[in-house]
C-alpha cells in the first residue's frame, strides 16, 4: 500500500490519485518487498511507489539489483538558441 513518499526526506501523504506520480517497477520472482504484488496482466510481480507532487518534479524512481531507488531527474536538455527576429 502507497501511504507516503517514496522520497525518505519526504514525510508527504499519499492522499489522491491525481497528486503526485505513481511508479510501476517490474520485480524478479524472489523479490519479496514490502511494495510488491503480483499484476495478473502483466502475469509479473510489481512494485509501486509513489512521488509527491513536490518531489516528482526533481526525482524519480528507478530500480538498481532489486531495490527500488529515488534519484534526481537528469538534467533537461536546453532549448537551442534562435536568432531574434527583426520586426
Amino acid at each position: 500500500m502507497l501511504s507516503k513518499c517514496a522520497n525518505p526526506a519526504c514525510s508527504a501523504s499519499f492522499r489522491y490519485l491525481h497528486e503526485g506520480r505513481i511508479f510501476t517497477l517490474l520485480c524478479e520472482p524472489e523479490f519479496r518487498g514490502a511494495h510488491a504484488v503480483w499484476d495478473r496482466a502483466a502475469e509479473q510481480h510489481v512494485a509501486r511507489f509513489w512521488l509527491c507532487d513536490a518531489c516528482s518534479q526533481t526525482m524519480t524512481v528507478c530500480r538498481v539489483n532489486d531495490h527500488a531507488v529515488v534519484r534526481p531527474l537528469p538534467p533537461r536538455p536546453r532549448a537551442a538558441s534562435h536568432p531574434a527576429i527583426a520586426a
